[in-house]
């Protein structure tokens, strides 16, 4: 639910509050990029196995970060 989530957000943030979006996505996405360093540890050394899916969701979630940083200081 999460990654879907940020990424409506982030689309509506665009369309409704132009630069604005970074300031209040920023810190929601690093919630996220923690988090999927718990979900890399768990797969790596508990589950022992990489799943494609969980690796493209979290790239999608950091590039959407690295957006968000860039929007804030383009501003």
């Amino acid at each position: 639910v999460w990654f879907p989530l940020m990424l409506a957000l982030g689309y509506w943030f665009i369309r409704k509050n132009g630069a604005r979006w970074g300031e209040i996505m920023f810190p929601v996405l690093t919630v996220g990029d923690l988090f999927t360093l718990y979900l890399w540890y768990l797969e790596i050394d508990k589950i022992h196995a990489i799943c494609p899916v969980c690796v493209s969701l979290y790239a999608i979630n950091y590039v959407m970060t690295v957006l968000a940083i860039v929007e804030v200081y383009k501003s």
